[in-house]
């Protein structure tokens, strides 16, 4: 597992040699590069799996806090808000990650063929675990293939097809295998986080969202919170304070442009609420961070 964290980290940073994140000619794979620790960051994980094969990073999830290094991986089944800080990094050793991005529909059908226990429906919409001998072997060979674009039509999906494979059938996987799973609890949350993620910017009524989960109110409340660390309430404050980041920092738009871009109506709610989140008021935190060129935030 050395050596082939150490062919991972080689191989990313030859495909690599400038700080940001690249999406690699292989469809869903993205390569990370930082020569400095980052914090603050804050982005919409869409349902992917994350390696780190140098340096170390921390995501913090509904007040969870969630730290992987070399050779783990980060398993998200479902969009989640989250804050990130990439804790060791250096320009003689910079972090070094890869990501790929969870093809839910291939997962389901794969599912339908395998003979796995599906095990607990409960938990939280982000795992951390070791990476197996095999799970490493086929991103090495995701991340080899990007190399090589003629045959990147022919192979990508397998190989995609073949790490899927290698999660569902893992100990970290429950939560995955649960996801793809139609009628399970955690299928239906899964059905109210997308409802939000495309919605974000409407109100809505919990009883319509749990009508659209095709769950009880009381059983959406629970079952959400326990995926994803907060309320659907909660989970749409963060959907649109994230957005309205964003759009402040790299599209230079004005707190109460920003704020009603997101659905806000008051530019007071909105002040107080993004202070509450990120611990200073809009433009404050807008100039602090570009002062200080922390602009990895991502949508």
């Amino acid at each position: 597992m050395s050596e082939a964290r150490l062919e991972l980290a080689t191989l990313i940073a030859k495909q690599v040699q400038e700080e940001g994140d690249f999406p690699a000619a292989v469809p869903g794979l993205h390569l990370y590069r930082r020569h400095e620790p980052v914090v603050g960051a804050c982005q919409v994980y869409e349902p992917a799996f994350a390696i780190v094969a140098q340096g170390a990073k921390v995501v913090d999830v509904g007040g969870e806090s969630f730290p992987f290094g070399e050779a783990s991986c980060l398993l998200t089944p479902v969009h989640v808000p989250a804050l990130s800080r990439i804790t060791r990094a250096s320009l003689t050793r910079p972090y070094l990650a890869c990501a790929v991005l969870l093809d839910l529909q291939m997962a389901r059908e794969l599912m339908t063929e395998l003979d796995v226990v599906k095990g607990d429906e409960r938990g939280h919409a982000v795992t951390v675990g070791p990476m197996s001998p095999e799970l490493m072997d086929a991103v090495l060979r995701l991340v080899r293939l990007n190399e090589k674009p003629g045959d990147i039509p022919v192979l990508a999906s397998l190989l995609q097809r073949e790490i899927l494979y290698r999660l569902l059938t893992s100990t970290m996987g429950g939560m995955l295998r649960q996801i793809v799973t139609t009628g399970s609890q955690s299928h239906r949350v899964a059905r109210a986080v997308e409802w939000l993620r495309v919605h974000y910017r409407e109100p809505f009524r919990t009883d319509e969202l749990a009508e659209h989960a095709r769950m009880g109110v009381s059983t959406l409340h629970h079952h959400f919170r326990e995926m994803t660390g907060s309320s659907p309430l909660q989970f749409q404050k963060q959907l649109r304070l994230f957005e309205a980041r964003r759009l402040m920092l790299m599209n230079g738009m004005d707190a109460a442009t920003a704020a009603f871009e997101t659905g806000y109506e008051s530019a007071t709610q909105f002040s107080r609420e993004y202070r509450r989140q990120f611990g200073a008021p809009p433009r404050r935190d807008v100039v602090e961070l570009m002062t200080v060129g922390e602009l990895a935030l991502v949508s």
